[in-house]
């Protein structure tokens, strides 16, 4: 009699019954294993110990990425000490060839733009040598450049070079802050952030505190060596618009003892972190 091959052969549920008698004891060991290892963990004190040892071992990796950026940046604050000599030296020329006195920056509008025309090569020069992405002088200029929608504005230059390892001219810089005429003669781009002035409100420690800190310190200390009076700031940006960046401030002071506004770099938190030792990620 031949085979019928279009007759569905009868299943057998056999190994389907022996695969789930070995799993079912299987699961049971494994949560019970389980609910043992957490059992333990947790009145035995283990918990405590692991989070204190993931909390050392972020303290002291933080130690050392601190240590790793003050070591890689301690060289930049050398830069900034030379062109406040240089800056220092051009104001003194302009208060001489104009028969001024160094207050006359609080009155006359024209002595600071000539300071800040006279500044642009040694600014952009600290910038280039320091491998920064920022670079600023800043005037204390009092209330002379406030205007009813305007406090606290003070006049000055901000350059910012976002990949400071490629030195191609002035073709790569932005103007942050600045007079729009040196922009212009220097053929120096306007960020879209651009300001004439900088607005720096007293009470925004986060964003101003690399200027009035600098200033105010100065101010009490102005017998001080200039490396006693630097200032490393938090990031903080000089407009909402701006990225922001760590800065590193010292004073401008005059033969006198008269400080008259600071001078530094910047570091954006991309340079910061491509500084950071890779196997710390």
């Amino acid at each position: 009699m031949a085979k019928n091959f279009d007759q569905p052969e009868e299943k057998k549920p056999r190994k389907k019954k022996m695969l789930m008698r070995l799993l079912v004891p299987m699961l049971f060991l494994i949560l019970f294993q389980l609910i043992t290892f957490f059992s333990v963990l947790a009145f035995g004190g283990e918990f405590s110990s692991i989070k204190k040892y993931a909390y050392d071992t972020l303290v002291e990796k933080t130690r050392n990425r601190t240590e790793y950026i003050e070591k890689e940046f301690c060289q930049k604050p050398v830069f900034v000490y030379e062109t406040a000599g240089k800056i220092n030296d051009i104001v003194h020329e302009k208060l001489q060839e104009n028969n001024m006195d160094i207050s006359e920056i609080k009155t006359n509008k024209e002595l600071n733009r000539e300071i800040m025309e006279a500044s642009v090569d040694d600014l952009i020069y600290m910038l280039r040598r320091s491998l920064s992405n920022d670079a600023f002088i800043i005037l204390e200029t009092g209330d002379l450049y406030d205007e009813p929608t305007s406090k606290n504005a003070k006049v000055g230059m901000y350059l910012r070079d976002l990949d400071p390892t490629t030195d191609s001219g002035y073709k790569d810089l932005l103007m942050e802050m600045g007079y729009s005429s040196i922009s212009k003669k220097f053929k120096i781009i306007l960020d879209s952030g651009w300001k004439a002035h900088l607005e720096a409100d007293p009470n925004d420690t986060q964003n101003y505190d690399f200027y009035y800190r600098t200033i105010e310190n100065a101010q009490e200390n102005n017998t001080l060596p200039l490396d006693r009076l630097g200032y490393w700031s938090g990031f903080s940006s000089i407009s909402e618009n701006s990225l922001g960046s760590i800065k590193y401030t010292v004073p401008l002071i005059a033969d006198d003892g008269t400080v008259y506004g600071v001078i530094g770099i910047g570091l954006t938190e991309k340079t910061v972190l491509a500084n950071l030792p890779p196997n710390d990620f």
